[in-house]
């Protein structure tokens, strides 16, 4: 089969009507997904990797991710998909359930690799029309963009998460605390310190950076010797 037209075929399927919004997220049905694509490929399988027995690999720290592999026409597409809850968030330690739902929304993503629901990674609400569109800039250039849509005030203040995190204070460093991992709802003052230092080292969430970084300095202050009497006074204001 001839691979542009392949992969025409299988981008000009229209999936809206097989798809979920939850949230700010659009999932398309693995089932569904998968049947149309072994109508057009009949022979293709897929793979789901395993790590030393397990079905995802990474720490505590960072969290986890599977790994899918599909081969359909002479053709591998691999794809990686980080394990998280329903608000797109980092699950740190994750239960087989949710392994194997993340393995089923990576296989997802991984036929869009062949064009299955492409457009809905891309922000596009609609499979490109064949007289497509003509904006050269856009990777997809037979897709008209999406305008953007109008935040709302709320929305505008969460995204400026910058401001927040360079006002924090110390009291609120030190009681910061996160919300998945081993150390879960403990205050930051309560954490290791080569957990914390680890956070600042590693971690991409800036508030979570700020606070580690302010509490690990508020911890070497408390370890500084804090000067006597005498060290207050010189040879001179020493009192008779």
């Amino acid at each position: 089969m001839n691979e542009k037209i392949s992969f025409e075929k299988v981008y000009g399927i229209n999936v809206n009507d097989k798809t979920e919004r939850k949230g700010q997220l659009t999932y398309l049905s693995w089932a569904w997904a998968w049947a149309e694509f072994k109508k057009i490929y009949p022979d293709a399988m897929y793979k789901v990797d395993q790590f030393d027995g397990t079905y995802c690999t990474g720490n505590p720290a960072l969290g986890y991710m599977v790994r899918t592999e599909v081969t359909a026409d002479g053709l591998t597409y691999e794809m990686w998909l980080p394990i998280m809850d329903g608000r797109n968030q980092t699950i740190y330690e994750p239960k087989m359930t949710e392994v194997n739902k993340t393995i089923m929304r990576c296989l997802t993503k991984n036929l869009a690799m062949f064009g299955l629901g492409l457009y809905i990674y891309a922000g596009e609400d609609l499979p490109e029309s064949e007289d497509g569109g003509n904006d050269n800039q856009n990777p997809f250039p037979n897709i008209a963009p999406r305008k953007p849509a109008q935040q709302s005030t709320q929305q505008q203040q969460q995204s400026q998460p910058q401001k927040a995190q360079g006002e924090m204070t110390e009291e609120q460093a030190l009681n910061f605390s996160l919300k998945n991992g081993k150390h879960a709802g403990k205050p930051f003052k309560d954490v290791p310190q080569d957990y914390l230092k680890w956070l600042v080292e590693n971690t991409q969430n800036g508030a979570v950076k700020t606070a580690a970084a302010l509490t690990l300095q508020s911890i070497e202050k408390i370890k500084q010797p804090q000067p006597t009497q005498a060290d207050i006074f010189d040879d001179g204001d020493i009192p008779f």
